[in-house]
């Protein structure tokens, strides 16, 4: 992100147009939004953070932007902050479950995120490659200065993208600020007993208190950048009222809506535009009802209000399935059906769509309750000022940039080959991994990717992106019978399990509990797409420690 003290910088306020997931780290259980960015006058997805949930206020938000603007500052990566604006019309199309929290947490302004995709959040004593080893005492310094005690194994807040460390959640740092007075260091910039036990639960302490070659003049030098200028750009730009929207009378910039489509609108106007409520489904083809394997071949997008019908069938899509299916994929079928859809759709587009209140009411005619290729997916919906404007970001964003993506595997081959692999060839590991037999009392085990550095790393990959429920726990079970047995392996070891997860979280709950496992010899470990690049990064160290 840039710097405050840019003449270019703009503080980044956002309109949100659409829910997309809910996060599952995080104490408060933040959301990511689609919304539009009035700077860049673009849509993006945004980490909203409700105002009013645990741990955040007016006083924590103000804590978080001030500490995300003086990470970057002195050149630490942080997520750029944002202001989110959310009013009562964009509460009505989340998911019916968050309803009560967004109503009665998060309505008003809040403090969120530029979403950064790609990220790994660390381990628990994460191992460091020597080339952000400076980084991380950079991080380090910043903390204690900040009196932030919160980035530590239970919670790392940080995140490897890009090759960089990211910092996030800041809500509990400048904790002299609340501090008792009869608690409080008087000599604050001298640590005392309580600031050095707490700099030894930091994240990165374990690794950056044996590095005899960190330059700790220049990690804490980058202080000097927090110049007279910076504090005053703060104090301009730091919100006057968090959570309410700014009053005609007293605010007057800088938080305006830029964009083409919303100029000239202020976030105090928020529940007086006329907004587009619109939903969608998508179109899937399932190859198989065991596997759950599936591709998305389209959209149906329907406002009720204004009758407005709008669809996709991209009818040249089914020549891809064959990439991911074979020959069994019946493309004259598809092709039939989606010429029927097209007729169907024009039909009651031409016929007034009167008394269809709800999506499902209009593809529920599409389709036999009953058809083994073709289904549309569950509703979501959305807001937005433009019709047009709107179906095209969603067509483009899930159908047309994102088509191979969709597809879900259930071989394990696949989540080497298109998911994991990738993280390995960013560090040039792949052509450091070869095979290796792993001997236990009663068996052998092959492991195509290894590597050894005193103990065998050794990788796995398995998907359980299955659809049925007793495939994925019967995959589970014999796997939690494989590990046991590898516990019983004859040399120190370490097991990577690359998983792609159910979709249903009481079986991810399942798989985490059976395959993560250890004893005195043998660590086996689940690792999701989103931790990847943190065990990447930790081979690598590996490897280099050993030369």
């Amino acid at each position: 992100m840039s710097k405050i003290t840019s003449p270019h910088y703009k503080p980044c306020e956002v309109i949100p147009l659409q829910w997309v997931r809910t996060l599952s780290s995080g104490a408060n259980r933040p959301i990511v939004i689609r919304g539009i960015d009035q700077n860049q006058q673009q849509t993006g997805d945004f980490v909203l953070k409700y105002r009013n949930e645990e741990r955040m206020n007016e006083t924590t938000c103000r804590r978080e932007l001030l500490a995300a603007w003086m990470a970057a500052e002195m050149d630490i990566a942080v997520p750029e902050p944002v202001i989110i604006a959310v009013d009562s019309n964009f509460v009505e199309t989340v998911p019916r479950e968050l309803l009560a929290i967004m109503t009665s947490k998060a309505l008003g302004l809040n403090i969120g995120s530029r979403y950064i995709s790609g990220n790994a959040t660390f381990q628990p004593k994460p191992v460091l490659p020597s080339d952000l080893h400076q980084t991380a005492a950079r991080i380090f310094a910043f903390d204690l200065m900040l009196q932030n005690a919160d980035r530590r194994d239970e919670k790392p807040n940080s995140f490897l993208a890009e090759g960089k460390i990211y910092v996030y959640d800041h809500e509990l740092s400048f904790g002299f600020l609340s501090m008792l007075p009869m608690f409080a260091n008087p000599t604050p910039w001298i640590l005392n007993d309580t600031d050095v036990m707490a700099a030894k639960q930091h994240l990165f302490y374990p690794t950056i208190s044996q590095n005899r070659n960190i330059n700790w003049e220049a990690a804490f030098s980058s202080v000097v950048q927090l110049t007279p200028h910076f504090w005053q750009r703060a104090t301009e730009l730091i919100p006057p009222r968090m959570g309410k929207y700014p009053r005609n009378d007293t605010h007057s910039g800088p938080y305006r809506v830029h964009s083409t489509t919303f100029r000239n609108l202020h976030f105090r106007d928020m529940e007086q535009i006329n907004w587009i409520n619109y939903q969608y489904q998508l179109l899937r083809y399932r190859h198989d009802h065991l596997t759950g394997e599936f591709a998305n071949l389209g959209v149906v997008y329907f406002d009720a209000q204004s009758s407005e019908l709008r669809w996709n069938f991209e009818d040249k899509k089914y020549g891809r399935l064959s990439q991911f299916f074979g020959d069994a994929v019946q493309g004259s079928y598809i092709l039939s059906a989606l010429k029927q859809m097209n007729k169907r759709l024009t039909k009651l587009r031409e016929e007034g769509l009167k008394g269809f209140g709800r999506i499902e009411a209009l593809t529920s005619s599409l389709l036999p309750p009953d058809d083994n290729g073709l289904y549309f997916s569950e509703t979501w919906q959305g807001r937005h000022l433009e019709h047009a404007l709107a179906f095209d970001e969603i067509y483009t964003r899930i159908i047309g940039q994102y088509q191979e993506e969709s597809v879900k595997r259930q071989d394990d081959a696949y989540a080497w080959k298109h998911i994991y692999k990738q993280y390995f060839d960013r560090y040039n590991l792949t052509p450091k991994l070869h095979h290796h037999k792993v001997k236990t009392d009663t068996d052998t085990f092959n492991f195509q990717h290894t590597c050894k550095n005193g103990v065998w790393h050794c990788i796995q990959s398995l998907s359980f992106a299955l659809k049925n429920e007793g495939s994925i726990k019967d995959k589970i079970y014999k796997w939690d019978g494989f590990a046991r047995e590898l516990l019983t392996a004859d040399e120190p070891m370490k097991v990577y399990l690359l998983s792609i997860f159910p979709d249903n979280q009481e079986l991810t709950d399942l798989l985490q509990k059976k395959l993560n496992v250890q004893d005195e010899n043998v660590e086996i470990r689940v690792v999701g797409e989103n931790d990847a690049n943190a065990i990447a990064l930790e081979l690598k160290a590996a490897l280099e420690m050993e030369h």
